[in-house]
């Protein structure tokens, strides 16, 4: 069964098409389209060629050689690349590879006989397409907007040419000339603004700017002439097997889109962090699906029909779906910052770091999309949001903006969400109501630990400050960390807009010294939309101890980092350490600047496992003696 095309869908948007003969040669934009070798030094050759035939375990089983089966075509095209030629072409024959062992029957043009007419003709019918080369995108630095050379391929004019010769192919030649077959898969590597960022030492752009990129590029190998399903568009390196993913049954493109990388924390796999689902103003019908990273910014991309699946990709069917799948939970994740599952539960998007999200939990008794939408007192959507669950419980969230990305204001509003299949059928909607309140920003204490209880008057006293953004009423306390009060130190009242500032000397409300330990400041502030209330951490003790590992073994080589609350003696703190069926011994710390001293050591070896007890003991430049302890677990 072969999908709808979404190209059969197409928008009546077309941009506008200003001549523009293509030129030969290290034109101007050519010259500037650098690209970073910040993945090179991130992940090898060695690794990716090592991870290149892996099969992750649990994975669907692959389509290459069931009897009478044909195979899928892969065609790997590696355009002229200036001085980064010889890393393209390396690449390239990796993912050529990478297809050859996933069972495609794999087509390599390569520079120097990468040439239009040659991409044309080794790609008809080609159930994947991979380009490796330069990027000519838009938006960019380089207007006018045209399609003749723009949104397409870098490729030589003539056999033979050099690297730095480059003939561009945009949307337009390939909407009129490139024919693949139905449901093809297109794959953009190390293309400047395909996958939404620009070039090198240019600025990370906005979230609507890089859709635009990723759209714009998409757009051509989209139309249903050219016949592909999804363009996936990737600035970095993957560390993981694109070919091999799309081998395997019952995945859809999204799905693919989302394999991780092997290297956390990089763009080498699915990121996550903020991801957004956006509609095409090119092809419609057509999703877009970004997924940034901090650093590399706007490096990876999926645009078509996320809901194809790869038996449909190389002509199959998608399996029956007896039943539309079931919402049956949608509920407020707590914040450390916020407390936010009051009635309704409240979060505080004013840009402070502080609760500016609201993270929903939602349970979906099958792999759905999670459509949310959330609406005013009005009744008008203001936001629009789909996430991917793989069944079970998932989570979303919300920063409190509109769909054009700017702060709503203070105010009621009802989250509903839908789960929806890959047949389109969907759930029951779940709805609750949230309130945005913005009223307390910047909460924050002037240090981060006092010791008081020596009576010395040094760092005995904390300050703390909160900006009010509207006239509300407030409250400040201190709790403990099983959230008891300890002290009252604003009463709760009327107050006006504006800075609200109060201290605390580490003592409860009978005026004796607090035990060490971990305190909050617990602000309160309730308007006409609901109350917000927001923690602000500081902690009592003369020191305080960190290790290089939190959850250390027997035998092990560790370093502690001691920091002193108040100015020390001529001698460094020492450390104590009690050891499970051990006798307890002490090591010394060597100062270092700014209060701070540290130890590295090797745990003993014996005894048993259990809990490490430490205990920091130093004078202060005063000669008052102060001792701390903190207990970790020791395997």
């Amino acid at each position: 069964m072969r999908r709808t095309h979404p190209g059969a869908l197409r928008a009546s948007f077309q941009a506008p098409v200003e001549p523009s003969p293509r030129r030969r040669g290290a034109r101007q934009a050519d010259a500037r389209r650098g690209r970073t070798t910040t993945a090179l030094t991130m992940l090898t050759l060695a690794a990716l060629l090592a991870g290149a035939f892996m099969v992750t375990g649990g994975a669907m089983p692959l389509r290459a050689g069931d009897d009478g089966e044909a195979r899928p075509r892969a065609v790997v095209v590696v355009g002229p690349s200036a001085e980064r030629m010889a890393e393209n072409m390396e690449h390239g024959e990796i993912v050529a590879r990478q297809a050859e062992a996933a069972g495609f029957d794999v087509s390599r043009v390569y520079h120097p006989r990468a040439t239009w007419g040659r991409v044309r003709e080794r790609a008809e019918g080609a159930n994947l397409l991979v380009y490796l080369g330069h990027g000519n995108g838009w938006p960019s630095p380089y207007p006018p907007f045209q399609e003749r050379t723009k949104n397409g391929f870098g490729l030589n004019a003539h056999e033979g040419d050099s690297a730095f010769s480059t003939e561009y192919q945009g949307g337009d030649p390939i909407r009129d000339r490139l024919r693949l077959a139905d449901n093809a898969v297109v794959m953009l590597y190390f293309a400047c603004y395909a996958s939404g960022r620009g070039e090198l030492g240019q600025p990370r752009p906005s979230r609507e700017v890089a859709r635009q990129r990723a759209d714009n590029f998409a757009a051509a190998f989209l139309d249903e002439r050219v016949g592909a399903g999804a363009v996936f568009a990737f600035w970095t390196v993957q560390a993981w097997s694109l070919p091999r993913e799309l081998m395997r049954r019952g995945q859809t493109m999204d799905q693919v889109f989302r394999t991780p990388g092997s290297f956390p924390g990089s763009a080498s796999g699915f990121v996550g962090s903020d991801d957004s689902y956006l509609d095409s103003s090119r092809i419609r019908g057509a999703r877009i699906h970004l997924d940034p990273h901090p650093e590399w910014d706007y490096s990876r991309s999926v645009t078509g029909d996320l809901g194809l699946t790869t038996d449909e990709w190389f002509g199959g069917s998608a399996p029956p779906d007896a039943a539309a799948p079931e919402l049956s939970e949608l509920s407020v994740v707590g914040d450390a910052g916020s407390i936010s599952d009051g009635d309704p539960p409240a979060f505080s998007p004013n840009g402070d770091g502080i609760a500016d999200e609201m993270t929903l939990r939602h349970r979906v008794s099958t792999p759905a999309w999670i459509d949310i939408r959330v609406t005013d007192a009005g009744g008008d959507v203001r936001r629009r949001l789909t996430s991917w669950s793989d069944g079970g419980e998932g989570r979303s969230t919300w920063g409190g903006e509109d769909d054009a990305g700017r702060h709503l204001p203070d105010g009621l509003y009802r989250i509903s969400a839908t789960a929806r299949d890959q047949d389109g059928d969907r759930s029951e909607p779940l709805s609750l109501d949230v309130a945005a309140l913005g009223t307390l920003r910047a909460p924050a204490w002037s240090r981060a630990r006092i010791h008081s209880r020596d009576g010395d008057g040094v760092a005995d006293e904390a300050g703390y400050t909160v900006q009010l953004t509207t006239d509300a009423t407030f409250g400040l306390r201190i709790e403990n960390a099983e959230g008891a009060p300890v002290r009252t130190i604003r009463g709760v009242g009327s107050r006006d807009q504006g800075p609200v500032t109060a201290s605390w000397d580490g003592r409860n409300g009978t005026g004796a010294a607090v035990p060490d330990g971990r305190y909050w400041a617990v602000a309160t502030a309730t308007t006409a939309v609901g109350t917000i209330t927001t923690r602000s951490l500081i902690r009592v003790g003369a020191y305080g101890i960190s290790l290089s590992d939190r959850t250390p073994r027997r035998g092990q080589r560790i370093t502690l980092h001691v920091l002193a609350v108040e100015p020390q003696g001529a001698a460094a703190p020492t450390v104590r350490l009690e050891q499970p069926g051990l006798a307890p011994y002490t090591v010394s710390t060597a100062r270092l600047s700014g209060g701070r001293s540290e130890v590295s050591l090797t745990l003993r070896s014996g005894g048993s496992a259990g809990t490490l007890r430490l205990t920091v003991s130093g004078h202060d430049a005063g000669g008052q003696a102060a001792s701390w302890s903190r207990s970790v677990p020791l395997d």
